[in-house]
């Protein structure tokens, strides 16, 4: 997924303590969407030092979010 920026802007990253320049009809990468079980995950997260710590789904099961730690 991106966004647009519709104008030329300057937004600041406080936390980061910098500020980023967008032209106007600039786009941003904001998202990625991929297909995995939670067992694949726990396997892509072990091969690259992480460890799945909690799954988050919708009601029927069909949409997750994972957070992964660092070991």
């Amino acid at each position: 997924m991106h966004v647009e920026s519709r104008q030329a802007q300057t937004v600041a990253v406080r936390d980061l303590g910098i500020e980023v320049r967008f032209a106007a009809g600039e786009t941003i990468h904001t998202e990625s969407s991929y297909k995995f079980d939670r067992e694949q995950i726990a396997v892509l997260a072990a091969d690259t030092g992480f460890e799945l710590w909690r799954t988050w789904t919708d009601a029927a099961g069909r949409f997750a979010s994972n957070l992964l730690v660092a070991r």
